[in-house]
């Protein structure tokens, strides 16, 4: 007889999140005409940002995710958040706005033009990324360098995670200027987690100040069960890294946007699998698209379940993100509304992808979607 999930011996009440309940509350949203209003359950409270507040919250920190193509939706909504993406986009036949990844890596990577690889051409807007790392001037968003990598999906199941490629940047990065950086690796299936180490960092080395970790979809899209093959190297991995992160340090496990287990349509099993790893942090993915397919009349793919859902729920995770480990507590109320920058849920949802870009969801990851910047605080 197999061992039953670790759901099965973590209760919801085991977990000790810091921060209080807003990565992890049940939150009523409803469609505005500029973007949506929300109200959140369980005493959680939100702060909303929008690009200067949120370069003000993380001026002189490091970010790293680390997790598949569905976290790498989320960074790169932060980065869209906090950069001035503007100027390294071009308008869609919609009016929306998109990333053009061959604009926002031009002449930004310190070691030069990179070559052509198996993964995936980065001058093309392929968005195949193993590896991205940016830092962005805290002031005004500017983009200051640039290294990618792509990830060679070539071994399909058993395709590794990405290199750390953080060296790269190594000169360039200094938290004493009061910058951003924003770095995102490709992990794969659990499986493969064994083959991610963490050595001890030098003395007075950068070290990230806030890590999102998240697994799940390339062993759920396969059919994986819960259950000891998905759980023991899962949980050894995210022990390792809560060992290696010291004392002090945002640690956040971020669940996929779709239940991991039957019927866990609440995030039970990945929350507990966050108290069994004993991550300090929570982001409740799968609660947050149940709530969001409430804006099904305007956004009508919130309400299918995707590991690649919707900007629009990137854009809400990044906010509780943000409240999770930079909480402002002078502007966070238990309800508020955010509107988002035209053309709103054009950009946010379903729109048809730029007839230059491949058909598929892949496109609404570079979609330009973010809070106005009219929008006070």
């Amino acid at each position: 007889m197999g061992r039953a999930p670790v759901v099965a011996c973590c209760c919801a009440a085991a977990v000790a999140v810091r921060g209080g309940s807003a990565g992890d509350a049940r939150v009523a949203f409803e469609a505005t005409p500029m973007g949506f209003a929300f109200s959140a359950g369980g005493g959680a409270r939100y702060a909303v940002y929008d690009g200067p507040t949120a370069r003000t919250a993380l001026r002189g920190a490091w970010v790293a995710f680390h997790g598949d193509s569905s976290l790498r939706g989320v960074y790169l909504s932060l980065l869209q958040l906090v950069g001035s993406v503007d100027r390294y986009a071009a308008t869609a036949a919609d009016g929306a706005s998109e990333l053009r990844v061959r604009d926002w890596l031009r002449g930004r990577d310190p070691r030069g033009p990179r070559p052509r690889r198996r993964g995936g051409d980065l001058r093309s807007d392929s968005l195949r990324f193993g590896w991205i790392d940016a830092i962005l001037n805290g002031t005004d968003g500017a983009l200051l360098a640039v290294a990618a990598e792509p990830h060679d999906m070539h071994f399909g199941a058993d395709a590794r995670p990405a290199a750390d490629a953080s060296d790269a940047l190594g000169r360039w990065w200094n938290p004493e200027a009061e910058n951003v950086r924003l770095t995102f690796r490709m992990l794969t299936s659990a499986h493969a987690l064994r083959r991610v180490a963490f050595p001890p960092a030098p003395p007075g080395a950068p070290r990230p100040s806030v890590e999102v970790a998240e697994v799940g979809s390339w062993d759920h899209a396969r059919g994986s069960p819960p259950g000891p093959a998905f759980e023991d190297p899962l949980l050894a991995y995210l022990r390792a890294w809560v060992a290696a992160g010291g004392p002090g340090r945002p640690l956040v496990y971020a669940s996929m946007p779709r239940p991991f287990a039957a019927g866990g349509g609440d995030g039970t099993y990945e929350r507990g699998l966050a108290a069994a790893a004993g991550v300090p942090f929570f982001l409740n993915r799968v609660a947050a698209a149940a709530d969001l397919a409430a804006l099904v009349d305007v956004c009508p793919c919130a309400a299918v379940p995707s590991y690649h859902p919707p900007h629009l729920q990137n854009l809400w995770d990044v906010q509780r993100l943000l409240n999770l480990v930079r909480p402002d507590p002078s502007r966070a109320a238990p309800s508020g509304a955010i509107d988002l920058a035209a053309p709103g849920f054009a950009a946010c949802c379903c729109a048809p992808p730029n007839a230059t870009r491949a058909t598929g969801d892949i496109a609404h990851w570079a979609r330009v979607c973010v809070p106005a910047r009219a929008h006070p605080p």
